[in-house]
């Protein structure tokens, strides 16, 4: 006889089966089987052609029941499991792990998709969300011009800091090439923030003759360390004669004190500055002053005596490594290294900038740049050399394409990616933004180009010009070049090392920070060098801002070995 099921074994069926699901749920039976945390979640950005990974942790949330986990996960391209402990059973409370890695593609791409985990025996899926926008990795730079009405128009201006507190000494009222007896004859104390700017004139000051010399001269080398500012040399014109000079005055002037003495208009002045006129290899113009350690570094130059040189040129085509404290009691050169003018190194070389640089883990120093090669039809060096502390050099390290000439540079490092830049903002350069496009011209006249130079600690080094032109705030159509023998100088932050090297990695990701200002150098209505429109000294100051991953777009165009170079 068939058997048919009664109303009453029905409902007992019924009763079974909800109790079975129910002692697979949770006690909650809106919760699911499983979770999933981050242990080590995504970056909210990445930089393109990076390497990233992350960390899940998937945990069986029931109290009676095991569970399998099982991956119902679909990835883009790039994105994918590497390692995974899921896959077995799970007992109540037990948990897994789950590894991706992100190789990074493309630029201007937002990853969007989910790790999706299944348990089994349930339908039981849960889903953790991944959204990942993939950057170019390359710093953005971002020039703003500010106020500045009250500051003197200076090129080549020596500037050091103290807080919020510039002080400046030195530099040149005139043009490029002139030779005027027209410099700096003040010392200043400007604030940008508040545009407070005090002045003491240097004449009226109880600063030795050999001080006030060098602090109204023009092209000395200097470099702040510390709160000291040391400065060597300079380009004297002696007053009311054709007498030009180099000096070889070191001076060491105690940036605070100094700075609260002519806030005040004291010119009582001599108690902050130390100074030496003893040692001939610092008679010295146009080079540069870097630190790698302990050590100090005097790199290339020239000794200039008559107008322009007339008398005497003598370039040092030398590396001085030289130890010094503030006061000066004692100096000592403790190594130097020479090339032959006429060896090709580049070494002959002068008016360039000298940036610090980290190359993989060593501290280096890079020379970008600068005139000339020897000979009758001398053209600026391209060959970029970095050298380190034992004074081993690479005098190839780039064939550098844009801004050969001394203008303001930023230096910038990431620890996550090993990866050094110099950013240089314009000046003469071989290199510039025409009408269509990028123009070479290697007799070197004014250019617009903002330039950034990167080495990773495969040393792979590439140069980037920025797509946006660098014309002072004017289209290109009315271009006003800038940026030659103007001063780059942080503002107050404590992302920067003890070198001024800004550390990318400590600022926010993907939204400006201020990082600093350019201030002074020469403006340009024509990128002719010489003729009726000549360049004139400005006080402009454009505050810089960086975003360490640049933009969803790719804001520079590669132009790493564009055009030969020398």
């Amino acid at each position: 006889m068939e058997y048919k099921p009664t109303s009453q074994s029905i409902r007992k069926r019924c009763i079974k089966v909800i109790s079975a699901i129910f002692l697979l749920l949770p006690i909650t039976a809106s919760a699911h089987l499983i979770s999933i945390t981050a242990t080590k979640p995504f970056p909210a950005t990445v930089a393109a052609f990076s390497s990233t990974s992350a960390t899940f942790t998937v945990t069986n949330m029931t109290t009676k029941v095991s569970v399998t986990v099982i991956d119902q996960s679909s990835f883009p391209s790039g994105l994918s499991i590497s390692s995974s402990t899921c896959g077995n059973l799970l007992a109540p409370g037990q948990s897994c792990t789950i590894q991706l890695v992100l190789n990074a593609e493309s630029t201007g791409k937002t990853i969007s998709t989910a790790l999706k985990e299944w348990a089994k025996p349930s339908a039981d899926a849960v889903q953790y969300p991944i959204n990942i926008t993939v950057t170019s990795g390359i710093p953005s730079l971002t020039l703003v011009p500010v106020n500045s009405s009250k500051l003197p128009a200076l090129r080549d201006p020596v500037v050091a800091k103290n807080a919020s507190n510039w002080l400046i000494v030195s530099g040149s009222l005139i043009a490029f090439h002139d030779f005027t007896n027209v410099f700096n004859s003040d010392i200043y104390v400007y604030n940008p923030v508040t545009t407070q700017i005090d002045s003491v004139n240097i004449s009226s000051t109880n600063l030795p003759v050999a001080v006030q010399n060098q602090l109204a001269s023009s092209d000395p080398e200097f470099l702040q360390d510390g709160d000291t500012l040391y400065i060597i040399g300079g380009f004297y014109n002696v007053p009311n004669t054709a007498t030009f000079i180099t000096l070889n005055t070191i001076t060491a002037i105690n940036v605070p004190g100094m700075i609260r003495a002519v806030m005040n208009h004291e010119t009582n002045l001599a108690p902050y500055v130390n100074y030496n006129t003893s040692i001939p290899e610092f008679q010295v113009t146009g080079g540069q002053l870097g630190k790698i350690g302990n050590y100090f570094y005097l790199a290339y130059g020239q000794r200039c005596e008559g107008f322009y040189c007339g008398t005497l040129q003598a370039y040092t085509n030398t590396i001085y490594q030289f130890s010094a404290d503030p006061s000066l009691s004692s100096i000592t050169i403790v190594n130097s290294v020479r090339h032959n003018a006429l060896d090709g190194s580049g070494w002959r070389r002068r008016d360039y900038s000298l940036a610090p640089f980290k190359l993989g883990n060593t501290d280096t120093l890079f020379a970008l740049g600068g005139p000339f090669t020897p000979g009758n039809f001398a053209l600026v060096w391209t060959n970029g050399i970095n050298f380190n502390s034992n004074l081993q050099s690479n005098d190839n390290f780039i064939n550098q394409q844009a801004n050969q000439y001394l203008s303001p540079h930023l230096s910038m490092y990431s620890a996550n990616s090993n990866t050094s830049y110099v950013a240089s903002f314009s000046g003469l350069s071989n290199l510039y933004w025409g009408a269509n496009g990028l123009v070479f011209d290697n007799t070197t006249p004014y250019g617009n180009v903002m330039d950034l130079i990167s080495a990773d600690a495969s040393g792979n080094v590439q140069e980037y010009a920025n797509l946006q032109p660098l014309c002072s705030g004017q289209p290109l159509a009315s271009c006003l070049y800038m940026g030659l023998s103007a001063e780059f100088i942080q503002a107050p932050s404590q992302n920067y090392d003890n070198r001024f090297i800004l550390q990318l990695d400590q600022l926010p990701q993907t939204t400006p920070t201020l990082v600093g200002y350019i201030y002074g150098g020469l403006l340009s209505p024509s990128q002719t060098i010489f003729g009726t429109n000549q360049s004139y000294v400005t006080n402009q100051v454009y505050a810089v801002y960086v975003v360490p991953t640049g933009s969803n777009t790719v804001s520079w165009k590669n132009i790493t070995n564009l055009y030969p170079g020398n």
